[in-house]
């Protein structure tokens, strides 16, 4: 007899457990329908939010990388307006790059020592002056990246990862392709009604990243300072008869060494967060959470998938990184004219296009977060039926 009830039981949880677990009205918020073909993509049965997902499994950052440049190019229209929707965004970054490579010039050349003869040859009141001059010029450009990078840069880029996250959802959704003319205007509606909520959200991940990238900076900058101090005092000091003693050496070696582990320690802080924060955006742009709301959401779908973000933000960070070396090749040579202009500006439109790429990869990963996170809720529901026979 206990063993019929408990048969039951069972026979009812499972017949439960095949239900949505989500009302009606809260299912008409979720994604629809949606499956992949291929394996590697994780997925190896139609499954719907809010429903049970059986045979998942958790998606690599590199799966994630080649679904989201399949989507990029899957639609030649979707892939246009994409484009066009950064071009502002691009122009922008040509515009930064460039002061950031006069910022980093001029920085250097106030930090390294001259030689005897420019003390020779001018006033020591003319020197005095040319640094003071160079200071300010390096001041002024600090304060200008600073209110473009918090001000101008957040506002172009929502507005293109905006549109860039909708078509996204659009194409992976697989829903009937629709002409631009239809498109556009459901964009610009839908924007209208998100750019608020995601203006609340992109405060908080300015916040949060600004400081973050202001501890790097800082580290970087007492590195720089502490050595150019010792640089100038050895030059001008010890010239004569300048020998690297031992306990100097060990002293540098462990300052470069403390300073290298706390950069790197908060690098790989900077893009675990950057993918919660990030996922925090497209959260605001699909689900219309906003705020510290959007970001709490985005750190409870990541749970079991933070190691493919920070994946994922390494290998967009790399790329970045990667493709600005040749724009830190044609620092000091501000007369380049036309030539580094173009230099910087094909740079940064590759970068752009990495961009993307990134946030259409970011969609992906929202979607596979919020996949795991509903699967170890209904295995903890089976779980619990299982324990209660």
């Amino acid at each position: 007899m206990k063993n019929k009830t408990c048969s039951s039981e069972k026979i009812t949880m499972d017949s439960e457990a095949d239900q949505p677990l989500l009302q009606p009205h809260e299912q008409e918020k979720q994604e629809p329908n949606f499956q992949t073909k291929s394996p590697e993509m994780g997925f190896h049965l139609k499954a719907r939010f809010g429903q049970v997902i059986l045979n998942l499994k958790q998606l690599k950052s590199l799966e994630i990388l080649q679904a989201a440049i399949q989507i990029f190019t899957s639609n030649m229209k979707y892939m246009l307006l994409m484009v066009f929707s950064a071009i502002p965004f691009f122009i922008f970054m040509v515009f930064f790059e460039i002061e950031l490579q006069k910022a980093v010039y001029v920085s250097h050349s106030l930090l390294k020592p001259v030689s005897h003869y420019y003390y020779d040859s001018y006033s020591l009141s003319y020197v005095y002056d040319d640094i003071s001059n160079r200071g300010r010029a390096v001041l002024h450009l600090v304060l200008e990246l600073c209110a473009l990078h918090l001000v101008v840069y957040p506002l172009l880029e929502l507005l293109s990862s905006s549109v860039i996250i909708k078509i996204a959802a659009k194409v992976y959704a697989a829903e009937k392709e629709s002409s631009l003319k239809e498109v556009i205007p459901d964009i610009l509606s839908h924007m209208n009604v998100t750019l608020k909520g995601c203006l609340s959200t992109s405060f908080w991940v300015q916040l949060l990243s600004t400081s973050t990238l202001v501890g790097l900076f800082s580290i970087v900058a007492n590195y720089v300072l502490i050595s150019g101090w010792k640089n100038w005092v050895s030059y001008y000091y010890y010239y004569d008869h300048y020998s690297y003693m031992e306990p100097e050496v060990l002293i540098n070696a462990l300052s470069a060494l403390l300073h290298a582990l706390a950069f790197f320690a908060v690098l790989y802080k900077y893009l675990d967060w950057s993918a919660l924060w990030n996922m925090g955006m497209v959260i605001s742009v699909m689900e219309e959470e906003t705020g510290i709301e959007a970001l709490e959401m985005s750190s409870y779908y990541a749970k079991r998938c933070r190691r493919t973000g920070f994946d994922l933000m390494l290998g967009f960070f790399a790329y970045g990184t990667v493709l600005r070396v040749p724009c830190m090749v044609v620092i000091g040579k501000l007369d380049a004219g036309v030539g580094g202009v173009m230099v910087t500006a094909i740079a940064v439109g590759f970068v752009c296009l990495g961009n993307l790429v990134k946030w259409i990869a970011l969609v992906l990963y929202f979607y596979d977060c919020k996949a795991q996170t509903l699967q170890k809720k209904v295995d903890e529901e089976v779980g619990k039926g299982h324990d209660a026979c």
